[in-house]
C-alpha cells in the first residue's frame, strides 16, 4: 500500500512539475519618448507587440531548456521598420542555477535596444528583462 502511494505521488509530481511551467517572468519596458523618460511596463508572451514611429516589434524564437542543474529560456525581440528592409534584434537568455550551486540571489537579467542610435534621447528605447519566479522541485 505504501509503495503504491509513493509511486503515485512521485508520478504525479513528475508529470506536473516540468510540463509547460513558466520559470521566468518576462517584462518589456517601453520608453516611447526616449531613454529614461516616462515608460510603460508590460508582461511578455508570444503575442506581445509594440508599434511606434513606423516600427513594429514582436517576440519570436521562444525556447526553453530544463536541465538538472540549469534552467535556460530565451526570447528574441525583433523590430522591423515598415516600408524598409531594416531589422533590429534583441536576444536575451535567462538562466537559473540549482540553489545548492548558486551563491547569490536571483538577479533580474536585462538587455536594451535603441531603435535609432543617432538620436537615443528622443527615439523609442526598449528594454527586455526576465527574472526567476517559480522554484523547481529538487
Amino acid at each position: 500500500m505504501f509503495r503504491q502511494l509513493t509511486l503515485t505521488v512521485f508520478l504525479l509530481a513528475l508529470g506536473t512539475s516540468a510540463s509547460g511551467t513558466d520559470y521566468f517572468q518576462w517584462i518589456l519596458e517601453v520608453y516611447p519618448e526616449g531613454v529614461f523618460r516616462k515608460h510603460e511596463r508590460q508582461l511578455v508572451d508570444e503575442n506581445t507587440e509594440f508599434k511606434s514611429r513606423g516600427w513594429t516589434c514582436t517576440v519570436e524564437n521562444v525556447w526553453q531548456s530544463n536541465g538538472v542543474w540549469l534552467l535556460l529560456e530565451g526570447k528574441s525581440l525583433v523590430c522591423r521598420k515598415s516600408g524598409e528592409r531594416v531589422e533590429k534584434r534583441l536576444d536575451l537568455v535567462c538562466t537559473d542555477h540549482d540553489p545548492t550551486i548558486r551563491k547569490r540571489s536571483r538577479p533580474v537579467q536585462r538587455a536594451g535596444l535603441y531603435l535609432d542610435e543617432t538620436r537615443p534621447e528622443s527615439i523609442p528605447f526598449l528594454r527586455l528583462g526576465c527574472q526567476t519566479v517559480v522554484r523547481r522541485l529538487y
